[in-house]
């Protein structure tokens, strides 16, 4: 679902003044100076430009170190288990903020599974948190431009296997096909997110990726596409809008 993505992370730069005084006379008593606090990190519209949107997310984005800052944030949280799939975006504050495209299963007697996008602060100090979790509602996917709406014959079924960048045979065939003569686009898959049956199937994606335009500045996207195939494999794109990342990063009030 997308292989380019180029998007710059904003650096932080700490700069302190010192003053001097002379040796042969006691300096003036002054207010004690003003402790600046700390503040937490935010995600905010302003601060949406930080974020990086991270290409070759085809399972090739997950290291070690993402898995031991999400499996450290996620020790005591109880009721539902998370698997983290893919890095979606990171965003540097004071310290990093990741946001993962993450599987989470119920601890139920019935377990019930379904994609969220968890951001998770790493501070200077090595220790990790989590800021947000936002289930992925596969029937109500927040784009930042309309998607036309789906028939829901048969309802959407989440399919994952935890793995970065897992697909199916049939839905990997499927979006092959549908790319086969997609242009203005390079484009690469994160996930799939879904399927859903109607005359044929429905597939649902996550990817990143970029217009083709020569413009090495042009940024990187994650991007929800929809591929329909009919049941003669024949194969086409129906939707392709970007993801509102900024409503899965921001915590609920």
């Amino acid at each position: 679902m997308k292989k380019l993505l180029k998007a710059g992370m904003a650096a932080l730069l700490i700069c302190s003044m010192g003053a001097c005084t002379k040796k042969e006379e006691p300096a003036p008593e002054t207010a004690d100076p003003v402790q600046e606090e700390t503040a937490e990190p935010e995600l905010s519209e302003e601060a949406v430009g930080a974020w990086e949107v991270y290409k070759d997310a085809f399972g090739k984005n997950l290291t070690d170190d993402d898995t031991a800052h999400f499996e450290a944030a996620m020790e005591g949280l109880t009721g539902v288990g998370y698997t983290p799939v893919a890095v979606l975006a990171r965003q540097v504050v004071s310290g990093e903020n990741t946001a993962y495209l993450a599987l989470g299963t119920t601890v139920t007697e019935t377990p019930v599974t379904d994609f969220y996008v968890v951001v998770v602060y790493n501070n200077l100090q090595g220790g990790s948190e989590i800021l947000s979790i936002k289930k992925i509602d596969l029937t109500d996917i927040k784009v930042t431009e309309e998607a036309p709406a789906a028939d829901l014959l048969g309802g959407w079924t989440v399919q994952g296997s935890g793995r970065p960048g897992s697909l199916t045979e049939e839905s990997e065939a499927a979006l092959m096909t549908a790319l086969a003569n997609f242009t203005g686009m390079q484009i690469m898959p994160v996930s799939l997110l879904g399927t859903q049956v109607v005359s044929g199937m429905n597939y649902r994606y996550l990817m990143t990726g970029a217009p083709i335009t020569g413009n090495e500045e042009e940024a990187e996207k994650v991007y929800l596409a929809e591929v329909y195939m009919d049941k003669d494999g024949k194969a086409e794109m129906t939707a392709l809008q970007p993801l509102d990342l900024l409503y899965y990063v921001t915590p609920e009030e």
